[in-house]
């Protein structure tokens, strides 16, 4: 495992880059106004004001466990067509180090709105160091159509909307605005997540008026609202997407924002606060409490986001001297965060070689196996889902009917036969094609890695699934945690699982090119390797794959039982 650090990456680019679009809010001016002591009357439907009379243009800034991610800055502006219709424009910027190197992406966004709120199209651009993913949706009578772009391969989803009134990405802050919560009122909207591609309801409810720390460092009485965000109909079974805090001053501006997913903390500021803030050290003031959960191990780079949010071991037994020649491992998987309710084993998936067993609802046992050995005997879970065509098909990430990545298909098996063979010969093929092993690209599609072989286990990832389909072997990307021996912790990682035949009639098999050349020249993969979920990582699951990721971030401790 020698080096490995310098190969491995956290996933945290994509789940930010995904779940920035959380931290939208309505527009505001410079400070909170004191005489907006308290949210108005619920207003009849007839009083209500309409959209651009309660939004502004507004400056945003972004923190996760007190690290700086980035910023906002969002507008209003009216249609040309329509005196009643309004666009909200919203560019985020976000800045994260990885182990020493920094990495960027932006996401420009556009909400087309009517007078109450309501979405009619939008359009999402995210670029994260490579060529962007373009989305686009529009509202056709009782569908939503959307269509996602990237690297020439677009695809088409028609999403039947639940009820006819909901909101796009920013549907939280415009209800908030519109229509004030009135302390202990309660009320639920619906929303369309542009980055997956789902529902979600939003409970709000109105709990408490608090002297509250904005960022000028000055209190003002805001109200406290607590908000609870779930899927509808969602594959991934998660009981929560995200819970916030959210404090607002009596016209229902936000003010200041905190989330469950990845410790992250928004403040509204002036333009001229971020100007000076992003000249001056970029640090969290000293005079503004850190976000509950920040850890307080030593860390090397307390600014760096990786080292920030992987997770220490600790050990009941000793550690094996070489990892590659382990051939079984037992962990116990602790909620860390005394405020996490859900249950943990909603979070992590058994496979061929992994089996979860639920201690209780904070507590688990994972059972790992070197995935050259014989599968574990379980039922339900991935290990037994047979292979869906989205495994096989060509997406905005996975190119595998791209002419360049079919030729290096075709040059990697050369007269190979058979899934278990080609499997192995692409793994090795991928982990030494890709020659510069670098953080600095944060995720980009298969065929760009085709063209410029450069990248960390993302890359890896895509391009090793493109691959295999264009040999029409399934793969699927995996999420998850490996153990790093080098610093006693786990860091977050993705790897493949394809779907090969065996005696028993098939099992999808782990195969990690980032470590491929590293870990085993037969491309197995060791039992140092947390499985969480995996999924074809089309544009309609990508993001909703990678939740369980960013609810566990920073919130969950493991310890070593044995490895033999």
């Amino acid at each position: 495992m020698k080096n490995e650090r310098k190969s491995l990456e956290t996933i945290n680019i994509a789940i930010l880059a995904a779940f920035l679009l959380f931290f939208s809010f309505g527009c505001a001016p410079d400070v909170p106004q004191r005489t907006s002591a308290a949210p108005r009357e619920t207003q009849p439907e007839t009083q209500r004001d309409t959209l651009g009379d309660t939004m502004e243009s507004a400056h945003f800034l972004c923190f996760s466990n007190g690290i700086f991610m980035g910023t906002e800055f969002r507008t209003l502006s009216k249609s040309d067509a329509s005196p009643c219709e309004y666009f909200v424009k919203n560019v985020s910027t976000l800045e994260m180090r990885r182990f020493g190197t920094v990495v960027s992406a932006q996401i420009d966004h556009r909400d087309h709105l009517d007078a109450d709120g309501n979405l009619l199209d939008f359009q999402l651009i995210m670029g994260m160091g490579g060529e962007p993913v373009v989305y686009r949706g529009a509202r056709r009578g009782d569908t939503f159509l959307v269509s996602t772009r990237s690297q020439g391969n677009e695809q088409q989803h028609a999403l039947n909307t639940p009820q006819e009134n909901f909101g796009g990405a920013y549907a939280l802050e415009t209800e908030l605005r519109l229509k004030p919560l009135a302390l202990h009122e309660k009320r639920t909207l619906l929303r369309l997540d542009p980055s997956m591609l789902v529902w979600v309801s939003v409970e709000l409810e109105c709990v408490d008026v608090e002297e509250t720390l904005i960022f000028n460092g000055q209190k003002y009485p805001l109200y406290r609202v607590e908000s609870r965000s779930t899927i509808l109909a969602q594959e991934s079974g998660l009981p929560t997407l995200q819970r916030e805090s959210l404090w607002c001053d009596g016209d229902g501006r936000i003010w200041k924002r905190s989330s469950s997913l990845l410790g992250m903390t928004s403040w509204r500021v002036s333009s001229d606060l971020r100007d000076a803030f992003l000249s001056g050290g970029r640090r969290l003031p000293d005079f503004l409490n850190k976000p509950s959960g920040a850890k307080t191990s030593p860390l090397s780079d307390p600014s760096d986001f990786a080292e920030n949010f992987s997770v220490p071991v600790v050990f009941s037994s000793p550690e094996p001297p070489d990892w590659s020649a382990c051939r079984e491992a037992q962990f116990i998987v602790r909620w860390s965060d005394s405020e996490a309710t859900d249950d943990l084993s909603a979070f992590f998936s058994s496979s061929a070689f992994q089996k979860v067993e639920k201690i209780d609802d904070r507590s688990l046992r994972v059972t790992t196996r070197h995935s050259s050995q014989t599968p574990f005997e379980v039922s339900g879970g991935d290990a037994k889902i047979l292979p869906r065509e989205g495994d096989l098909e060509p997406n905005n990430l996975i190119q595998c009917d791209d002419d360049e990545i079919l030729a290096l298909a075709n040059r990697a098996c050369g007269d190979l036969s058979g899934a278990l063979e080609e499997a192995r010969a692409l793994t090795s093929f991928a982990s030494n094609f890709i020659v510069e092993k670098t953080y600095a690209r944060g995720f980009v599609t298969a065929a760009e890695v085709a063209r410029k072989p450069a990248g960390d286990c993302t890359e890896h990832a895509v391009f090793l699934a493109a691959l295999a389909r264009a040999r029409k072997i399934p793969t699927r990307v995996v999420q998850g945690l490996i153990y790093v021996p080098e610093n006693k912790k786990m860091v977050w990682h993705v790897w493949n699982e394809m779907f090969v035949s065996t005696p028993e009639g098939g099992c999808w098999l782990d195969l990690d090119a980032t470590l491929s050349t590293a870990i085993s020249p037969e491309a197995s993969v060791p039992p140092n390797h947390l499985r969480i979920n995996s999924s074809d990582f089309s544009s309609a699951r990508m993001a909703q794959t990678l939740l369980p990721c960013a609810n566990l971030v920073g919130k969950i401790e493991i310890e070593l039982i044995y490895a033999k």
